[in-house]
């Protein structure tokens, strides 16, 4: 118990400096949040378009049924694929695979190389494909 008052009286002591530092800048932090505008809602953006139809995905030999609506990588794992991936959005590249044929439209800039190596969470199937995931 005695070593209890002990230490609080050190802490007490060894702080009041930063209490008396701090005391006033607690006070000036009592400001009232900005407030900001409320924006109305905008409808969801339309990335393909086009109506929608069935496709055929082609990965490494098996087909699957697909869209022009939805992301390839999405698409595959409603099949039971496991795709690599890690951030969804195109920018780590887990998701890469090889366009054999067909056309895709890309969501980023760097969805697509000149090499045929495509980002499946960033391609949405325009027509049949066939892919090849190493």
């Amino acid at each position: 118990m005695n070593l209890c008052i002990s230490v609080t009286c050190r802490l007490i002591i060894t702080f009041k400096p930063f209490l008396e530092f701090y005391r006033p800048v607690r006070n000036s932090c009592k400001k009232q949040p900005k407030q900001y505008k409320t924006v109305k809602s905008t409808k969801p953006q339309i990335i393909n378009p086009e109506k929608e139809t069935t496709l055929l995905i082609d990965v490494n030999g098996t087909e699957y049924l697909a869209n022009n609506q939805i992301v390839i990588l999405e698409q595959l794992e409603k099949h039971g694929l496991k795709i690599p991936y890690s951030c969804r959005t195109g920018i780590c590249g887990c998701c890469k695979m090889k366009l054999i044929a067909g056309e895709v439209i890309p969501l980023t800039k760097t969805a697509i190389k000149e090499d045929g190596v495509i980002l499946s969470c960033s391609c949405i199937p325009k027509t049949n494909i066939k892919l090849l995931l190493s």
